[in-house]
């Protein structure tokens, strides 16, 4: 996820196989979680946005969210596949 005016990023990876630790670069921070915990993390950060930008997000990227986030039985914060041509994304998910 990237915060574009705060100019800081997060990456979330899984690292099963592999003692891996937090850790950041430039000002990009890498963070080493299960599937579940980076669904969570997802939900809970997309929720402090207005807007979401995505390169075929529509297609893809949301609808896989949607179904891994049911596997877990995660709820989530935002609808993503509203409001495709305006800015502000409806709160109520």
């Amino acid at each position: 996820m990237l915060d574009y005016e705060r100019d800081k990023s997060v990456v979330y990876f899984q690292a099963p196989d592999a003692d891996v630790k937090e850790f950041e670069e430039e000002n990009i921070t890498f963070k080493p979680m299960t599937e579940k915990d980076m669904l969570e993390h997802f939900w809970q950060g997309v929720a402090e946005y207005d807007e979401f930008i995505s390169f075929n997000g529509r297609t893809f990227d949301v609808p896989f969210l949607m179904i891994r986030s049911a596997v877990y039985r995660i709820r989530p914060t935002k609808n993503l596949m509203s409001h495709r041509y305006i800015g502000s994304q409806w709160e109520g998910a």
